[in-house]
C-alpha cells in the first residue's frame, strides 16, 4: 500500500505540474517564449506572441506576425469531448511585409474575423471578409479537416484591388459580385451553384498605351458566368461581353477522372486588347469557334477561324494537355493581313494556303505543305528601308513542302518572281547539331531590271547554283557556266573566293553594258574578306584583239598604227580596300604595249586617278585621267605623229568611254 500511495502522489504531481503549464497565467508566461520561438522559426517573421492566455476551458491569443498584421482568437474549449467555440479575427494590414512567409508577394490589405465551432469530426467556420473592398460573408464546412460545404456570397469586390494585391497593373476597372453556394463538394456527390457577374467595367487607355502602344477605343465589358455542380458533372455557361471582344462557352466538365464536353465561340475584334493576358505583341481581329471533348488522357479540339481573312479549320489531339497530333488547313490567307495582327511591317501582299499535318507533335513528325499566290512586294517600303530608288513592280509566287522528322525537317522550296527563280530541291535541317544543308539554283531572268539594286545598267540573264552547309560556320559554294566560260565561287563565313575559267569579254561588256572595245579570254582568281571590306583580283587575258571603235581608228588614221592586227596577251589585278580599289592593266603584243599602274579609283566618291600609256610601232600616247568619272580632266600626251585636233578627237572618244564604263 505504501507503494501505491506513493505512485498516486507522483501521479497527482505530474497532473498538477502539467495544469499549472498548461492552464495557469504562471504556466503561460513559461510557455510563451517557447511557442513566440516556434512561430518564428515556422512562418520566418519577426513574430512576437502578444498576448497568450489558456485555461481548461478557454483561450485568448493574439499573435502579431509583424507590426502590420495580427491575428486574434478567443473562446472556449473541451479537452474531453474536443470540442471548441471560437472568435477569430484576422488583420493584415501589409500583405506585402508576408512575402517571407507566403513565398510570393502580395499587396494592399485583408481583414477577416468570425467564428470557428465544432470538433475534429465536423467544423464550422462563418465569416466576414473585406477582400477586394467587398462585402463578403462564408460559411464553411468540414469533416474531418477536410472541407465539405461552402457557401460565400462576395459583393462589391474590385477588380483593381485583386490586380493590385496580385502586384499586376491596373489595366481594368470593375465591380465583381459573387455567389457560391456548395452543398457538397465531396468526389462524386457534388451539389452545388456559382455565380459571377462583372460590371462598372472601364479600361485604363493610359497604361495599355504605356504598357503595350495601343491606343483602344472606349471599351466597357461584361461578364457572366453559371455553373451547376450534381453528382460528377459541373454544367456551365461563361459569357464576356464587350465592343472589342466576345467570348462564349458552355458545356459539361466532369473533374474527376477529368472529361470535357464543351463548345467555344471566340469574337475578338481588338486583340490588343487581350496583350495583358496573352503577353504578345497582337492586334487586329479574329474569330475562332469549335469544341473540346475528351479526357485528360485523350482531348481532342477541333474548331475554325478567320485567321488573317482565311478559311482555317484544325482538329488537335492533346495528351495529358501537351499537343499530340496537329492537322490543319488554312486556305487565302492574306499576307498583309498577318503582317499587320503580329505587328510586323509591310514587306508584301499574298494569299497563302497550307496544309499541316503533324503525326507527333513531341517529335515533330509530320508534313508541312504551304502555296504563296498572287504576291506582290510592297516597293514603297522596300524604297524606303534599303534606299532602293525606282523599283519595278514586283511579283512572285512559292510553293513548300517539308517532312518533318525526329532527327531533320526536309524541305523543297520552288520560288518564281518576274525577277528571279530560286529552287531548292532538298533543304535539310538536323534538329540535334542545328546544321543546314541545302543545294540551291538561282536564275536572274532580266539583269536590267535590278537597276534600282546595282545603280548601274546591266544586261542578259544569269543561272547560279550550288549548296549551302550552316553549323558553327557558314560554307556557301556557286558555279556558273557564263559568259562562254564558268566561275566557281565559295563564301566559308567572311571569306570570300571565286575562280574565273575561260571568261569572254565581249558577252561580259555586253552585260555590264560597257563598251565593247577588247575581246578576249579572261582566267582569274578574286579573294575578298566581306568583313574587312578588302581583297585582290588577279586574271590573265589571251588572244586578245580590239574591236571596231573610233578611239582605235583615231589611233590608226593619225598614228599609222593598226591595233587592230595585234593579238594581246596580259595581266588584270586589282587591290580592293574598303572603297579604294588600285588596279593595274599590262597588255602586249607584238607590236603595241597597253600599260596602267595603280589606277585608283574610289567606288564611293567616283574619284579617278589614272595614266594610261598606249605604245604603237614605239610611238607613244599616254593619257591621264582625274577627277569625277563622270566629267574627268584629261591629258594628252602624243608624239609629234599626231597633230592637236587629233588629241582632241582621242579627247572626246576618253569622255564617251568614261560614260558608258560609269
Amino acid at each position: 500500500m505504501k507503494y501505491i500511495g506513493w505512485l498516486l502522489g507522483l501521479l497527482l504531481f505530474v497532473f498538477i505540474i502539467l495544469y499549472v503549464v498548461a492552464f495557469t497565467p504562471f504556466g503561460n508566461s513559461l510557455v510563451k517564449p517557447l511557442i513566440e520561438s516556434k512561430i518564428k522559426e515556422q512562418t520566418k517573421l519577426d513574430s512576437k506572441l502578444e498576448t497568450f492566455k489558456a485555461s481548461i476551458n478557454y483561450i485568448d491569443i493574439t499573435l502579431l506576425l509583424t507590426e502590420e498584421n495580427s491575428l486574434h482568437v478567443e473562446g472556449n474549449y473541451s479537452i474531453f469531448s474536443k470540442s471548441f467555440n471560437l472568435l477569430y479575427q484576422v488583420k493584415l494590414d501589409s500583405l506585402q511585409a508576408l512575402s517571407p512567409l507566403t513565398q510570393k508577394k502580395f499587396f494592399g490589405n485583408l481583414h477577416t474575423d468570425g467564428k470557428l465551432k465544432g470538433d475534429p469530426d465536423f467544423l464550422t467556420i462563418e465569416g466576414r471578409s473585406d477582400v477586394a473592398k467587398s462585402d463578403t460573408l462564408y460559411h464553411i464546412e468540414l469533416t474531418k479537416f477536410d472541407p465539405t460545404s461552402v457557401i460565400a456570397k462576395i459583393k462589391g469586390a474590385k477588380l483593381e484591388n485583386i490586380l493590385a494585391l496580385l502586384g499586376e497593373k491596373i489595366y481594368a476597372k470593375a465591380d465583381i459580385a459573387l455567389d457560391v453556394n456548395f452543398k457538397d463538394i465531396k468526389p462524386h456527390q457534388l451539389d452545388g451553384d456559382l455565380n459571377l457577374h462583372v460590371s462598372n467595367s472601364r479600361i485604363d487607355y493610359a497604361i495599355m498605351k504605356k504598357e503595350f502602344g495601343v491606343d483602344l477605343p472606349k471599351t466597357e465589358f461584361v461578364m457572366d458566368a453559371k455553373a451547376r455542380l450534381k453528382g460528377d458533372e459541373a454544367v456551365y455557361m461563361y459569357e464576356f461581353n464587350s465592343n472589342l471582344a466576345t467570348i462564349r462557352s458552355d458545356g459539361i466538365v466532369t473533374p474527376s477522372p477529368l472529361a470535357l464536353n464543351l463548345t467555344y465561340d471566340v469574337n475578338v475584334k481588338e486583340l490588343s486588347l487581350l496583350r495583358p493576358v496573352l503577353k504578345a505583341p497582337l492586334r487586329g481581329k479574329i474569330n475562332l469557334s469549335g469544341k473540346v471533348k475528351g479526357s485528360k488522357e485523350s482531348l481532342h479540339v477541333s474548331g475554325k477561324s478567320d485567321l488573317a481573312q482565311s478559311d482555317t479549320i484544325f482538329d488537335a489531339e492533346l495528351a495529358e494537355f501537351k499537343p499530340k497530333q496537329v492537322d490543319a488547313t488554312i486556305k487565302n490567307l492574306n499576307l498583309s493581313k498577318l503582317l499587320y495582327m503580329v505587328e510586323q511591317p509591310h514587306y508584301a501582299d499574298a494569299f497563302i494556303d497550307a496544309q499541316i499535318k503533324i503525326k507527333d507533335v513531341a517529335s515533330l513528325e509530320g508534313v508541312v505543305k504551304t502555296e504563296i499566290k498572287k504576291g506582290v512586294l510592297d516597293t514603297a517600303y522596300a524604297e524606303k528601308t534599303y534606299e532602293f530608288k525606282n523599283m519595278p513592280r514586283i511579283t512572285f509566287d512559292a510553293k513548300t513542302n517539308s517532312t518533318l522528322g525526329k532527327k531533320s525537317i526536309d524541305t523543297a522550296v520552288d520560288f518564281n518572281s518576274n525577277l528571279a527563280t530560286f529552287d531548292i530541291k532538298k533543304a535539310s535541317y538536323a534538329l540535334q547539331s542545328k546544321t543546314l544543308n541545302t543545294d540551291y539554283k538561282v536564275k536572274l531572268l532580266d539583269l536590267s531590271k535590278l537597276y534600282f539594286a546595282t545603280n548601274r545598267a546591266l544586261k542578259g540573264s544569269i543561272l547560279v547554283d550550288g549548296t549551302l552547309k550552316k553549323d558553327k560556320d557558314m560554307h556557301l559554294t556557286a558555279h556558273s557556266n557564263i559568259f562562254d566560260g564558268k566561275v566557281d565561287a565559295l563564301l566559308h563565313n567572311d571569306d570570300f573566293t571565286a575562280t574565273l575559267d575561260n571568261l569572254q569579254t565581249l558577252p561580259l561588256l555586253e552585260m555590264l553594258v560597257y563598251p565593247q572595245i577588247f575581246a578576249s579570254s579572261l582566267d582569274g582568281k578574286l579573294g575578298y574578306n566581306l568583313a574587312k571590306k578588302s581583297g585582290r583580283f588577279d586574271a590573265k587575258l589571251r588572244d586578245g584583239h580590239f574591236t571596231d571603235n573610233q578611239m582605235i581608228n583615231l589611233v590608226k588614221q593619225y598614228a599609222k598604227t593598226d591595233l587592230y592586227k595585234e593579238k594581246f596577251l596580259g595581266d588584270l589585278n586589282a587591290d580592293i580596300k574598303q572603297e579604294n580599289i588600285t588596279a593595274s592593266l599590262h597588255l602586249n603584243s607584238n607590236n603595241a604595249k597597253i600599260d596602267t599602274k595603280n589606277l585608283k579609283l574610289n567606288s564611293k566618291t567616283k574619284e579617278i586617278d589614272a595614266k594610261i600609256r598606249i605604245e604603237a610601232n614605239k610611238n607613244p600616247l599616254t593619257v591621264t585621267l582625274k577627277g569625277n568619272v563622270e566629267k574627268p580632266r584629261i591629258g594628252i600626251d602624243a608624239t609629234e605623229l599626231i597633230k592637236k585636233e587629233t588629241g582632241k578627237a582621242i579627247e572626246k572618244e576618253v569622255n564617251k568611254f568614261l560614260k558608258g564604263l560609269f
